[in-house]
């Protein structure tokens, strides 16, 4: 019996002791310093006062804007639609307008960059498509600009588009423990390439930067002590580059371009630049783009005082799409111009049907093939220079032509297309 009472003694001993050794009294914390609300100082930001330039008044639109920027948005993308306030003011302020590639969106991501000529893609988290990645590799082709946005502070997947387009974003971040902004993962980089990219850039602050391989050349190099993340090794790394084609660049930070942090050193006057890139286009165009081809007002020519519904109805289709169209009786060479016509009228047109392999005579010679006959058939051809697009419509019957007509608003004329500038379409 006595042995049962010892256990519990020896638990209470054992206990006491314990607290003896490991608790010493209460815990008093020291007291607060008492620290007067001015005398808190923040982390200081030094903002530089750049004035962007060129600037316009209001957002441009339709016809009105000198191009169109579109932004992925279909890829749960891993930024704020506020965090694009100062390069889309920026973008706009040189006459651009801009969408949003999402699920709303009317058509595929091809169907959109067609209405194009630039295209943005900031951290996508889900992966493209090859449809879509083949998509972007095409309007590269033409000319368009395309500028991927990585950052390694945040999630995101981008090597599946970028490296197509010779550019491989590092599973890294670059750091400094010798010099930095606030903390050593915000560098400061002072070495550049001569580019537009890098004009009257002589210092610019990344907050969360990675480094990027690149077919094309690196534009802004790190010196110093800063190193990457996977490599650890002191050398020059390059957060900013171009891809294999000269339109396509690559930026390794994304936070350098939100305010505040747009507002320091250089940063500003990268962001402007960056901006001039976007929007500064040499884009061609392919007749499946229709219209996105005409830049400003377009003359219809019509010969045939029988055909004036028919350019009415024209009008009314380009109007739909933003494009402003006036019919008239002669042409402008300086205007951008739409024939529209029977095939036993062509010959004021024959020119620029020449020019694409097109004759037409008691048959209708195309670039793949010759005696055609021109029963129930209609030709649409794009005449395309630098200064001035010149579209062609014609037919061998008014019926025809509506035809015609009914086809390049709902598409279907892409189905007829024997090249990137010609399609021969059977009309009966």
């Amino acid at each position: 019996m006595w042995k049962l009472l010892v256990l519990p003694v020896f638990l209470v001993a054992f206990l006491l002791a314990a607290f003896l050794v490991f608790y010493r009294g209460t815990y008093s914390p020291p007291p607060l310093p008492d620290i007067a609300f001015q005398e808190i100082e923040s982390v200081p930001v030094t903002s530089i006062n750049f004035p962007d330039q060129p600037v316009i008044t209001s957002s441009p639109v339709g016809s009105e804007a000198r191009g169109h920027l579109l932004i992925d948005a279909a890829h749960r993308n891993n930024f704020g639609h506020s965090e694009l306030n100062v390069l889309l003011s920026r973008v706009s302020g040189r006459g651009y307008s801009s969408s949003f590639y999402d699920a709303d969106s009317r058509g595929s991501l091809a169907d959109e960059l067609s209405q194009a000529d630039a295209f943005l893609v900031i951290l996508p988290v889900a992966w493209f498509s090859p449809d879509e990645i083949a998509a972007v590799l095409e309007f590269v082709e033409d000319g368009g600009k395309v500028l991927l946005i990585g950052d390694p502070g945040r999630f995101f997947h981008m090597n599946d588009l970028s490296e197509p387009l010779g550019v491989f974003f590092q599973p890294d971040f670059l750091y400094n423990l010798d010099e930095y902004d606030s903390n050593f993962r915000e560098i400061f980089v002072r070495e550049f390439e001569a580019d537009p990219i890098t004009t009257g850039v002589s210092e610019v602050a990344f907050y969360y930067a990675g480094s990027l391989q690149s077919a094309g050349p690196g534009l802004a190099y790190t010196g110093g002590q800063t190193i990457s993340s996977i490599s650890e090794v002191n050398e020059p790394y390059s957060p900013i580059a171009i891809g294999a084609h000269r339109n396509v660049l690559a930026v390794y930070d994304w936070t350098f371009m939100i305010p505040p942090y747009s507002g320091v050193k250089d940063n500003a006057r990268m962001v402007s630049n960056i901006a001039d890139f976007l929007t500064e286009s040499d884009r061609t165009y392919r007749l499946t783009q229709f219209p996105r081809f005409f830049q400003g007002e377009v003359d219809i020519l019509v010969e045939d005082p029988g055909l004036v519904t028919k350019a009415a109805s024209l009008k009314r289709l380009l109007s739909g799409e933003g494009v402003t169209a006036q019919l008239q009786g002669s042409e402008n060479v300086g205007r951008d111009t739409v024939y529209l016509g029977l095939f036993s009228e062509h010959s004021s047109a024959a020119r620029y049907l020449e020019a694409n392999g097109i004759l037409i005579s008691d048959t209708l010679t195309t670039p793949f093939a010759s005696g055609i006959p021109l029963e129930d058939m209609a030709v649409i051809s794009l005449n395309s220079s630098r200064d001035r697009d010149v579209l062609v419509i014609m037919a061998d019957t008014a019926e025809g032509l509506e035809t015609a007509l009914s086809r390049l608003q709902s598409g279907s004329f892409r189905a007829g297309l024997v090249n990137d500038n010609t399609g021969v379409l059977e009309t009966k």
